[in-house]
């Protein structure tokens, strides 16, 4: 039995929630065919079969909590001896290869564009 808790400033009340995946579909994926939901970790899947396969796995293991930093807090990288160093870098400016393209009919100072049909 899933229900949802719905209130508002004076009232509040319960909503029994018949399908699940219906509910959540259009969320999760945009294609209207029909999905599977596994209720415990709100995996989804496309066929019944890969939603009984999922829920061997997932019934192993414990229900996890997702815990998510404090708004306005700030997450950074500190362990640099995990990084990986990179064996080379290069930088290149391939604009200054780059050959002006000579045009006497147009102004260069114009602010616009054209092209040319070679066709």
């Amino acid at each position: 039995l899933t229900c949802l808790y719905i209130t508002d400033q004076n009232n509040s009340h319960y909503c029994l929630i018949k399908s699940l995946s219906r509910l959540v579909r259009s969320q999760i994926t945009r294609y209207k065919s029909k999905t599977w939901l596994c209720k415990r970790c709100l995996m989804h899947y496309g066929t019944e079969e890969l939603l009984i396969k999922h829920k061997e796995d997932c019934s192993e293991h414990e229900a996890v909590k997702i815990l998510t930093p404090k708004e306005g807090s700030t997450i950074q990288f500190k362990d640099f001896k995990h990084a990986m160093r990179v064996p080379f870098v290069a930088y290149a400016d391939f604009e200054c290869m780059l050959t002006p393209v000579a045009s006497s009919s147009r102004d260069p100072d114009a602010r616009s564009s054209y092209t040319k049909k070679y066709q």
